[in-house]
C-alpha cells in the first residue's frame, strides 16, 4: 500500500487529496485564506 500526498495552492485557497495506490482517494480537504493585495 502505497499513499500519495497531492497539494494544490491556488489564488485563494490550498486543497489536499490522499490517494492510496489500492483504495483510490482517501481524503480530500480544501482550506480558504484571504487574499492581501497592496494597491498599485
Amino acid at each position: 500500500m502505497t499513499v500519495v500526498a497531492g497539494v494544490d495552492f491556488g489564488t485563494l485557497s490550498v486543497r489536499v487529496s490522499l490517494v492510496d495506490s489500492e483504495l483510490g482517494l482517501i481524503a480530500s480537504a480544501l482550506g480558504e485564506y484571504p487574499l492581501h493585495r497592496t494597491p498599485s
